[in-house]
């Protein structure tokens, strides 16, 4: 009995056929999001509906077949150089491309968080006019969240208290790991860490 799998294209395949002579695969992606923010101002956070022309890298399916590895195809790449490197399916059955799922965008299907976690720190924080943009949505958002995606507000708030309480550690933690294999290295970046770390220092020591 020969055993069967299906490729990426939904295509039954045998097992017992023999490799592609070159990769296989499709990346299936979302090019709506919602960007979850740190902010003191909100005790859940801040949420942003964001509509990319990319896709991005919160957003992607991977689909290979049995000879291909991930790495063989774009190692260590970002949302915007993956769109650079790889073509956008246009046609039913295509492979090796970019499949845009645009359907599944209510409100969307991927979400990412601007906090001061972050390697690269780009986009972490809001004006008060940007804030005062998605106000009206906060309430709406979570709740559709909550239903496609199971987030829950109540660990949002958790997660914010947390950050509060480690912001110091957090910033120094993310501050000396700037310029180091596999982050990034921008003097934008240590700047908004050393505000940051000076900002917590005065902080603890009216405590």
């Amino acid at each position: 009995m020969v055993s069967s799998r299906t490729d990426v294209s939904g295509a039954a395949v045998s097992a017992a056929a023999s490799p592609p002579s070159s990769p296989n695969w499709m990346i299936w992606c979302v090019d709506t999001h919602v960007e979850w923010h740190y902010t003191p101002h909100f005790d859940s956070g801040y949420l942003c509906p964001e509509l990319s022309d990319e896709c991005v890298t919160s957003g992607l399916t991977w689909g290979l077949d049995t000879v291909t590895k991930r790495s063989e195809l774009f190692p260590k790449a970002s949302h915007t150089s993956l769109n650079k490197l790889a073509s956008y399916c246009t046609k039913a059955g295509e492979t090796r491309c970019l499949n845009r799922l645009q359907g599944l965008n209510k409100p969307a299907a991927a979400i990412r968080a601007r906090t001061p976690t972050s390697a690269g720190m780009h986009h972490m924080s809001m004006g008060k006019a940007e804030e005062e943009i998605w106000k009206g949505i906060q309430e709406k958002t979570w709740k559709r969240l909550a239903t496609t995606m199971m987030l829950d507000k109540q660990r949002a708030i958790h997660l914010v208290k947390y950050l509060e309480e480690n912001m110091l550690e957090i910033a120094n933690d993310n501050l000396q790991g700037q310029c180091t294999k596999g982050h990034s290295c921008k003097n934008s970046t240590k700047t908004q860490l050393l505000k940051i770390i000076e900002k917590e220092h005065k902080k603890r020591k009216k405590h």
